[in-house]
């Protein structure tokens, strides 16, 4: 009897296990598999924005004019003192800082283009981008002539010139120019996808590589013209500076774009991401001084190199924010057009490593500037896919 009823229970068991699956097997398409059991061949979440590809790969291009200025931190131009009597005693004189002026950037233009394609796996797309920016900037003083009681002393009232920069940094001057230009060329290769997050903002996350090099030219003439009773005093000097950097670096960067939309084809353009490159750091410096004294001697005329490479990690943040219209054309939407102007903002932290020159208890030594770059300005772009 119990045999009778634990059979009757399995076969029970049995037909509704079966029936089951042919259920199952009968909602299953004929080319299920795992693979899409878990990535579904229609997905209706986040769906990506533009043309939508069933099949097949497109192209697009962005060419960007960009019209920017960059600036250098901790790039002092000279610094303007007057002597003054000492309160430690009679004849002693102290140089007070009235001015330390830094170097005056200019606007230049720049250019940005991208070529990339969009796949047909769920809107991924790969974008090359090259941007390049040359920039220079510079700033001059003239103090009225320099009469000195010997050497590198001026007398009472009058106002004299300091470089940051001179080989000799303790040494007055009654004119300094300075000079500098900067040329900056970055490559990312990045993937990403653009998708719509809700009905108004669509996101478009995206890492990479990045590779980046540049080279700055930084000149400084710093003139002395003088008189003087003592005939041992130089009262005629040119020294010239001329530093060098170049640089290279690879490494990553990520970010995230996206557009807010206002209104049916406009939308606020936000942009943001971080790179951090390893790279290789060259400097070279070449300085030379002529002087002659109040005998109409040559009392100096050298001239030395510097060279001083380094391996450094060089941190970068950029930002931007714009006003952008995009618009899908041709036969069932096919292509997209859009066009964009905004402002962007570029970091690249500790990017100077020329060496500055300092004059302490011991003598003369340097130190690294150790100065920031950043390039701000104007973007204006038309992208296009097709």
């Amino acid at each position: 009897m119990i045999k009778q009823r634990i059979a009757g229970f399995a076969t029970a068991f049995s037909m509704i296990y079966c029936g089951t699956l042919a259920a199952q097997d009968q909602m299953r398409p004929a080319n299920s598999s795992p693979y899409q059991k878990q990535h579904p061949p229609s997905i209706t979440a986040n769906p990506p924005v533009g043309p939508f590809l069933t099949q097949g790969v497109q192209s697009f291009v962005n060419v960007e004019f960009l019209y920017w200025y960059g600036n250098l931190s901790d790039t002092p131009a000279f610094i303007k003192n007057t002597e003054l009597p000492s309160i430690i005693g009679p004849g002693n004189l102290i140089a007070v800082p009235t001015k330390s002026r830094d170097l005056d950037w200019k606007w230049d233009p720049g250019v940005r283009a991208a070529l990339g394609l969009v796949f047909d796996r769920d809107g991924w797309d790969l974008k090359g981008e090259w941007t390049y920016f040359h920039n220079n900037a510079d700033r001059s003083k003239k103090v009225s002539s320099l009469d000195l009681v010997d050497s590198n002393n001026p007398s009472i009232g009058n106002q004299v010139l300091f470089s940051p920069w001179s080989i000799n940094p303790g040494d007055v001057y009654s004119s300094i120019s300075t000079r500098i230009s900067l040329n900056f060329n970055q490559i990312d290769l990045v993937i990403g996808r653009r998708f719509w997050n809700s009905r108004y903002l669509s996101l478009r996350p995206f890492f990479g590589t990045r590779g980046y090099w540049s080279s700055l030219r930084f000149n400084v003439r710093s003139n002395l013209d003088a008189t003087s009773s003592a005939i041992s005093t130089v009262i005629f000097k040119r020294d010239r500076e001329r530093l060098r950097q170049s640089d290279w670096g690879v490494g990553f960067v990520g970010g995230l774009d996206s557009n807010w939309y206002f209104a049916e084809k406009w939308s606020f353009a936000v942009k943001g991401d971080v790179a951090l490159v390893y790279g290789k750091i060259n400097q070279k410096r070449t300085s030379t001084q002529f002087q002659v004294d109040g005998n109409m001697q040559i009392t100096t005329n050298i001239k030395s190199t510097y060279f001083h490479p380094l391996y450094a990690m060089l941190p970068m943040i950029d930002l931007g924010l714009g006003i952008q219209w995009e618009s899908l054309l041709g036969n069932q939407d096919r292509f997209y057009l859009s066009f964009l102007l905004g402002w962007e903002n570029h970091f690249l932290l500790d990017y100077l490593r020329l060496d500055r020159s300092f004059e302490d208890q011991d003598g003369h030594g340097v130190f690294a500037a150790d100065g920031n770059l950043t390039m701000s300005g104007i973007v204006a772009r038309a992208a296009f896919q097709f």
